[in-house]
């Protein structure tokens, strides 16, 4: 292991933690909590609602998101302005599409299941949400991580308060809950243009800088949009056979299960990929490569121990976390949506960015293409056959399928070195992990679970440094070093 390229991922990784264990924790408490005050036809709102803005930020807004992130750091001096003006254009551009195309879409979808209110509550959540999103990831490109962290608590942490406040004050429903994000959007926007070079100066643009931007984030963009589909196909194939009531059943387990796995990997990504583009620039793709080895270790080190650990513990999450009405479902879901997360999050944070590292964002496009296809077929059939849970059957198959289909391709055609051996001895000791903890008896009160964690956390670390001393000691060491 370099130590150099480690030191770098481990400072990224400790600056952005706050944001990045904060930010999916209230996520995955948001969850419960519905559970618990919603019924299940406002969960299917709110889950379907988050879901459709993620579509929307990836089809109008990615294209430009993923051209900064890649190159923002590029345009210094006389050349800021030029792209300052680029990207106005482009936001702007990209605001104005996603109404004009919500609008309609999002009527025709809902059929009258939903008030006026409600759809313009809609549209103003899904339009705040894409801007807030935006000014983070241009704030992350830049390793500005006091706006970063900002912006990423004040939407999700913040937007999960002021929901709780107006459902304590109005009343519980879907309505309270989206205007909370609102409102914490917007202040999140406010403040995220406040502290950055972000500006509304839409004349002399450089229509080149547009053409640049649309030629390399729109493969990405397209790729995107075909892996959040995929990512949600399960959930619209559960509205279209069982309406939105069975939508919200489906949507506790399932959006735990991703969540878990988005957790783990956000603990380490955050600054993950800025740090190995910056290492491209400046050193060339070796080094570039050799970031990205370590950054992937890393990914591996965090995300399987929690997608196993949540398997070793589904039953007791289920009987002492989730509402009632929700358990029988969720109890299958859960477990089939950890690792259907696992796979895809650590194909986007790991291989994908290989391609990106090339120029090549047209294979992540085409992989994008199979993930949706397999997803929704197995998905349909899946919902057919047995019902609810078998939706979750489509996003397992396809993440675990495309993941290695995009591993063989980085190391085949790219000359990627995947670091296999320490990935083997990282999935080795999470195994032996989950089988810990899985023979413990499933706990029938919150408390029981802490030391079942306790537990997996003692086997995991032990089996670590093992089977990885030389790792195991250099990233304790750097951890706790004081400078």
């Amino acid at each position: 292991m370099t130590a150099h390229f480690l030191t770098m991922l481990l400072k990224q990784t400790l600056l952005y933690l706050p944001a990045q264990i904060l930010v999916p924790a209230v996520q995955f408490l948001a969850v419960l909590v519905w559970a618990y005050y919603l019924t299940p036809e406002d969960v299917g709102i709110v889950t379907l609602a988050i879901a459709i803005q993620e579509l929307a930020f990836a089809a109008f807004f990615m294209w430009w998101s993923h051209y900064a992130l890649r190159y923002i750091r590029s345009y210094t001096g006389d050349n800021r302005r030029i792209f300052l003006s680029a990207e106005s254009v482009a936001l702007l551009l990209a605001g104005i599409l996603q109404c004009l195309v919500l609008l309609p879409l999002l009527s025709l979808y809902t059929n009258g299941k939903v008030g006026d209110e409600t759809l313009l509550i809609l549209i103003f959540f899904m339009v705040s949400r894409s801007y807030s999103s935006y000014v983070s990831e241009r704030a992350r490109a830049e390793a500005r991580i006091l706006v970063y962290s900002i912006s990423q608590l004040s939407v999700s942490v913040g937007g999960f308060v002021i929901g709780l406040g107006i459902m304590a004050w109005y009343k519980a429903g879907a309505d309270s809950v989206l205007i909370g994000y609102i409102v914490s959007q917007c202040l999140a926007l406010c403040a995220g243009v406040a502290c950055t070079d972000l500006r509304l100066s839409i004349f002399k643009c450089d229509f080149g800088v547009l053409r640049k931007a649309a030629s390399f984030g729109l493969p990405v963009m397209v790729a995107s949009v075909f892996s959040l589909v995929s990512l949600n196909a399960p959930r619209f194939v559960v509205e279209a056979e069982q309406g939105l009531a069975a939508v919200g059943l489906f949507a506790i387990g399932y959006g735990l299960g991703l969540r878990a796995s988005s957790f783990a990997v956000m603990l380490v990504t955050a600054g993950a990929y800025p740090l190995v583009v910056k290492k491209m620039e400046t050193e060339g793709i070796v080094a570039a490569y050799k970031q990205l080895q370590i950054n992937m270790m890393m990914v591996g080190m965090v995300v399987m121990p929690v997608a196993l650990g949540v398997l070793a513990i589904n039953s007791s999450i289920v009987a002492t976390l989730v509402a009632e009405p929700y358990r029988e479902v969720t109890s299958f879901v859960l477990p089939l949506s950890t690792i259907a997360g696992l796979f895809r999050y650590l194909r986007s944070h790991t291989t994908d960015q290989v391609f990106l590292l090339q120029a090549k964002p047209i294979i992540i496009t085409w992989f994008g293409v199979a993930d949706l296809l397999v997803t929704l077929l197995m998905s349909y059939f899946g919902a057919v056959l047995f019902g609810t849970v078998g939706a979750t059957v489509g996003p397992l198959f396809a993440s675990f399928f495309i993941y290695f289909a995009s591993l063989v391709l980085s190391v085949k055609r790219f000359d990627f070195e995947f670091p296999f051996l320490k990935m083997a001895k990282i999935f080795l000791s999470a195994f032996v992990m989950f089988c810990a903890v899985h023979a413990v008896p499933v706990a029938d009160e919150k408390w029981k679970m802490v030391p079942m964690v306790f537990l997996g956390g003692v086997v995991y670390l032990s089996c670590i440094a093992f089977l990885m001393k030389k790792e195991f000691f250099e990233i304790t060491a750097r951890v706790f070093r004081r400078k």
